[in-house]
């Protein structure tokens, strides 16, 4: 048995516990929310992913690494002093809009690129 049901002697307990419960879990949700919306660190994720959940995100492993630019980008490997220089081999700024969008040297690869717009999305 769960160890605070173990001590609910009534029905009416148990709707009580499970009422607290669902209050907490809410009110989390609130808190992180305001955390994730109000953070410094993570705006990439954020305009990608902006309501936090419970529930993981389907996402492999290479789609993270572009939304979150952690990755052998010449902007993150700057980041930590791995490179002297954040730019790709074209002279472009190194970071994986610029490879999924306008790269020379990745072409075929591109993803149509945003208008104005909605670059802020990106």
């Amino acid at each position: 048995m769960r160890p605070f049901r173990q001590h609910c002697r009534t029905f009416d307990d148990i709707l009580l516990l499970n009422h607290i419960k669902s209050l907490l879990q809410k009110e989390s949700i609130i808190r992180w929310q305001k955390e994730w919306d109000n953070g410094e660190t993570g705006r990439s994720v954020h305009n990608v992913l902006p309501k936090v959940k419970t529930t993981p995100t389907p996402w492999q492993r290479p789609e993270i690494m572009f939304v979150t630019g952690h990755g052998a980008f010449p902007t993150y490997l700057k980041r930590f002093n791995i490179r002297s220089i954040d730019s790709c081999g074209c002279g472009n700024l190194g970071n994986p809009l610029h490879y999924a969008t306008s790269c020379l040297f990745t072409t075929s690869y591109h993803l149509t690129k945003p208008s104005a717009d909605l670059k802020p999305l990106w």
